[in-house]
């Protein structure tokens, strides 16, 4: 876990798979107006036992609020930490200054085929464990051999590449596990995520990609008619904006958090 900055406090969930790395270039820009708080999700980067579901897991970030002494907070949830943002929201309204909810899987209509495949058990493991256990070693292993040619081998490849080489590293120690456990509770707790969205009393700013091809922004705008009151920022990305538009989306949640402090 990590905090930097001062200001109002914000914690940023992380993604699925993933770990608290994948905010590290929004969070250096968004330090120099907010107390920026950064963590492993159950399952992932450093965080001892096993992964959750979306409400064991907003149940989960509220301990580790509670325990670093923040009467309130603001939460930006990227994707599935998105979802476990919003029934944090609703099962803790007394904690929650604000939402921001970048790339969220936020409804049924979030999910595609894959989602499905690799929520079928058995086939999910299999495609989960094969995928983390040959792509992160390719990727370690050119990492690896780029560094000892004077320059990593991140840092001649795109974002997105450098997305996956940031998972490959920092996700944990059995990634395919967490992420078979994870997929399993989107499915099954998306409809309550969904339903959660009308409940919510915290302002709510959203920020999506219209380039999104892992949660499709149709799924986003069909939400409308429970998010009246919500911004909604459209950004020219995918959905890896916290590795491709960094300083644009730390812009967008200084923005709402200001806002929000400064509302009566």
């Amino acid at each position: 876990m990590t905090e930097s900055g001062s200001g109002p406090p914000i914690v940023l969930v992380h993604g699925q798979p993933g770990s608290s790395a994948d905010w590290a270039r929004v969070a250096v820009p968004l330090s120099g107006s907010c107390t920026v708080i950064r963590y492993d999700r159950p399952g992932w980067g450093e965080s001892a036992g096993p992964a959750l579901g979306i409400a064991a897991n907003a149940d989960a970030l509220a301990r580790m609020i509670r325990s670093r002494g923040h009467p309130r907070v603001a939460v930006a949830g990227y994707s599935f930490g998105a979802a476990v943002a919003v029934s944090f929201a609703e099962r803790y309204p007394d904690i929650v200054a604000g939402l921001v909810l970048v790339c969220p899987a936020l409804s049924p209509k979030s999910l595609t085929m894959m989602d499905w495949m690799l929520a079928v058990p058995v086939l999910g493991e299999s495609l989960s464990l094969g995928g983390f256990l040959v792509g992160s070693r390719a990727l370690i292993a050119l990492e690896r051999h780029g560094g000892r040619l004077g320059r990593p081998f991140s840092g001649r490849l795109g974002p997105p590449a450098q997305a996956g080489i940031v998972s490959a590293l920092s996700s944990g120690p059995k990634p395919w596990a967490s992420f078979a456990i994870e997929q399993r509770a989107l499915l099954a707790e998306i409809p309550a995520v969904e339903r959660a969205m009308a409940s919510i009393t915290a302002p709510l700013a959203l920020v999506a990609g219209l380039r999104d091809r892992v949660v499709p922004p149709a799924s986003i705008r069909a939400l409308a008619p429970q998010l009246r009151s919500a911004s909604l920022d459209w950004l020219p990305g995918g959905h890896l904006l916290p590795w491709t538009m960094p300083d644009a989306l730390s812009g967008r949640i200084a923005d709402a958090v200001t806002r929000w402090e400064q509302s009566p």
